[in-house]
C-alpha cells in the first residue's frame, strides 16, 4: 500500500462489453476495528453497468461498513478523497486512456465530484446529492448521488466459521500426489450441512448485515454469530455519460480507492 492511501479494493471490468462487474470486501476488522483509522474509507463494493440504452455508465462505491442512521448518523470523511479510476482503449491489452471521478466532502456532507482526464477537469458537481434523483452537472452528463443505503450483502458467517473450524479439526485418511486431502462421505455431509445452516441449526444464508433482533445473538456460541451491525452502508453513485470516460476506446475497466 503506498502512503496515503488507506484503503483500496477494485475490479477490472469491461463495463461496455459486460452488462455488470462487482467486488465485494465486506467488514474487514471487528465492529471496534473497523474505525480505524476511519471507517468511511473502507470499501466494501464497487458496482459498474451500462444503462440499457449503451449510452451511460452507473459506477457504485459503497464505504463504511455498518453506517449508523438517525442521531448517530455516520457520514463521509471530508478528509478523503473517494475514486473511481477508469482506463479505456480499443481492445484488451492495447493502451488505455486514464479519465477518474474523483469525489470530496464537506464536514457538511455537500459533495464536490470531477471528472478528471489527462491532468484536466472535463466535467465537474457540488452541491447536496442526498437526493435519490441525483444533483446534475451543468452540462448534464454527469450526475451524483451520495448518502446511506443498506448493504446489498447476505453470507451465512456462522456456518461458514463452523464449517472452517470443522476443515481444522479434520484428520485426513491420505492425501494425494498434489497434497490434497481425501474427504469420506459423512465428513463432506457434515461439511455441507454446516455451510447450509447457522449454529441454531436454522437455514441460510442470511442476512450478514441485518440489524439483529433482540435475543438473536444469545443461542449460538461466542465467535459463531452475526456481527452486530446495522446493515447499512453509505454509497457513492454516479451516472455518466459514456463519452466521458471512453476516449482511448470502447473497453472501459473500472476500480476504485479511497485516500487520504
Amino acid at each position: 500500500m503506498r502512503p496515503g492511501w488507506i484503503r483500496t479494493v477494485g475490479v477490472l471490468a469491461a463495463v461496455l462489453l459486460s452488462p455488470l462487474a462487482i467486488a465485494a470486501d465486506h467488514a474487514d476488522g471487528t465492529p471496534t476495528t473497523l474505525n480505524n483509522p476511519d471507517a468511511s474509507a473502507d470499501i466494501t463494493d464497487l458496482f459498474a453497468w451500462m444503462t440499457s440504452d449503451g449510452t451511460k455508465l452507473n459506477l457504485v462505491m459503497d464505504v463504511f461498513p455498518g453506517a449508523m442512521g438517525g442521531a448517530t448518523a455516520s457520514n463521509f470523511s471530508n478528509a478523503v478523497k473517494y475514486v473511481f479510476h477508469t482506463s479505456s482503449g480499443p481492445a484488451f491489452g492495447m493502451p488505455m486512456s486514464q479519465a477518474n471521478v474523483i469525489c470530496t466532502f464537506s464536514t457538511s456532507q455537500a459533495i464536490s465530484c470531477w471528472v478528471v482526464r489527462n491532468g484536466s477537469t472535463i466535467d465537474y458537481v457540488t452541491g447536496d446529492a442526498s437526493n435519490p434523483s441525483g444533483l446534475m452537472s451543468a452540462s448534464g452528463k454527469f450526475k451524483v448521488f451520495a448518502g446511506p443505503r443498506d448493504d446489498p450483502f447476505f453470507f451465512n458467517l456462522a456456518g461458514f466459521r463452523n464449517a472452517t473450524r470443522a476443515v481444522a479439526r479434520y484428520t485426513p485418511p491420505s492425501v494425494d500426489s498434489s497434497g490434497c486431502p481425501s474427504v469420506d462421505a459423512p465428513t463432506s455431509t457434515a461439511l455441507v450441512t454446516a455451510l447450509q445452516k447457522d449454529c441454531t441449526g436454522a437455514a441460510s444464508p442470511f442476512d450478514f448485515f441485518a440489524k439483529p433482533t433482540p435475543g438473536s445473538n444469545t443461542a449460538c456460541p461466542t465467535g459463531t454469530t452475526n456481527q452486530p451491525l446495522t446493515g447499512n452502508i453509505l454509497g457513492i453513485v454516479v451516472q455518466l455519460d459514456k463519452t466521458l470516460v471512453t476516449q482511448g476506446g470502447p473497453v472501459v475497466s473500472v476500480w476504485a480507492s479511497t485516500n487520504q
